[in-house]
């Protein structure tokens, strides 16, 4: 029978062949427990064979999000993500198999006392209460090593690592813990209640390729790719529709992730709906291939959703809510499913909590519904109920006209706040 041992070393690597197919191979090295058992022992701690630590930069935060849906399918779940409560982003993903966890933490590189450092956070129990550690270890380059029948990085010079990690790691000290360890240079308490709960930063520069001749600035995304091939008809086209009010930074993000879906092609529209913060503004600084409505005061979300139909021929009508972070990949995906079943009358988007936790068509942040049938079902206004979500009585509409409904999993957003 195989033992503990042998299922987590199994699945260790498995976790590195998986992600050696996506955008983060090469991007992430091991530290921790598993490095200091190699670096020690030649092998996995016997006492720690359900823990293993990555580490990855915060530049590779898209291509771990993007890698997200092959970890998944592979059996790796997403249980947690860790904000921080300065960094206003996350700074931790925990994913589950077998009861295992595989800690991806996200560190910044930062320049002072003359020389580099590597910042991240952790979060444990103290004396006075939930705590979050500020910890910073020496900046090194990676090589690569050997272990468990497979390949991995890990920093240059481990013993630097290790000391900064655990002081005298060469002598096994079973009282150590890492609330106390000398990689800390700052405690503070953690209130959930006191941090920004936005997931990614609004400000992240958009890296895809963009309509406009010239670069936009970093905080001014475009919002098509129509100098991309498209594998949509000329007949099927797609409007993207968000609407927003005091929402800013949260559609800066959304907006920021949709310019880089490179296909299929599509026109974006936004309803500004009677904001009064800097949504006006950031919309103003947007290029490509946006249509803006705005409405001097808030009105229902129906009618705003409406507003935008009114202002598009598109065939096919993708509703998203701007304060989720779609992941690379999502629109294209949901296209395909929709196209390939022609009972199929909407699709979702599956959508991932900061828990970790799933949720499928009927709490969806992101809905793609064929025109026709939209209309056919009355629309959202027309299928509204007292004391109900309109994004659900939609769905109920659509389905009591004989169109089927379908939850998509691999077409991943992110829902940008802790519940």
């Amino acid at each position: 029978m195989a033992t503990r041992k042998d299922v987590f070393t199994a699945d260790l690597r498995l976790f590195n062949d998986v992600l050696s197919t996506t955008p983060m191979a090469g991007r992430y090295w091991v530290m921790g427990s598993v490095l200091l058992g190699w670096a020690r022992e030649r092998q996995l701690l016997g006492h720690d064979a359900d823990d293993v630590d990555f580490f990855f930069l915060r530049e590779d935060m898209d291509r771990l999000l993007t890698s997200f849906p092959a970890l998944e399918d592979a059996g790796f779940q997403l249980m947690h993500v860790f904000p921080g409560a300065f960094a206003e982003r996350p700074t931790e993903f925990t994913f589950e198999r077998h009861q295992a966890k595989f800690e991806l933490w996200c560190g910044d590189v930062v320049h002072e006392d003359g020389r580099a450092w590597l910042y991240y956070r952790s979060y444990g129990s103290g004396a006075d209460g939930p705590m979050t550690n500020v910890c910073r270890l020496p900046a090194q380059p990676l090589d690569k090593f050997a272990f468990l029948g497979r390949t991995w990085l890990k920093p240059r010079d481990h013993d630097v690592e290790l000391t900064g990690m655990y002081d005298d790691w060469r002598t096994p000290d079973p009282s150590w813990n890492y609330m106390q360890g000398p990689a800390i240079v700052k405690r503070h308490a953690w209130d959930s209640t006191t941090f920004d709960r936005r997931l990614l930063p609004a400000d992240a520069p958009a890296r895809a390729r963009f309509a406009a001749p010239a670069m936009p600035r970093a905080d001014a995304p475009a919002c098509s790719a129509r100098d991309t091939e498209s594998e949509v008809s000329p007949a099927e086209t797609i409007a993207v529709v968000l609407v927003a009010c005091d929402q800013d930074r949260a559609l800066l993000r959304c907006l920021t992730a949709l310019s880089r879906v490179e296909s299929p092609e599509f026109e974006a529209i936004v309803v500004d709906n009677g904001s009064r913060d800097d949504t006006a503004m950031y919309l103003a600084q947007v290029s490509g291939d946006l249509t803006t409505i705005t409405e001097p005061e808030p009105i229902a979300l129906a009618h705003a959703r409406e507003q935008a139909l009114a202002a598009t021929s598109a065939s096919l009508v993708c509703f998203v809510n701007c304060d989720a972070v779609p992941v690379d990949g999502w629109l294209q995906t949901l296209y395909d499913t929709l196209a390939s079943d022609p009972l199929l009358g909407a699709v979702a988007a599956s959508t991932v909590d900061a828990y970790g936790r799933r949720h499928g068509e009927e709490c969806w942040d992101a809905l793609l519904v064929r025109r026709t049938t939209y209309e056919q079902a009355g629309g959202f206004s027309g299928a509204v109920k007292p004391g109900v979500w309109e994004g659900f009585t939609l769905l109920e509409a659509l389905r009591e006209q004989g169109w089927k409904v379908a939850s998509v999993s691999n077409a991943l957003m992110l829902m940008s706040f802790l519940n």
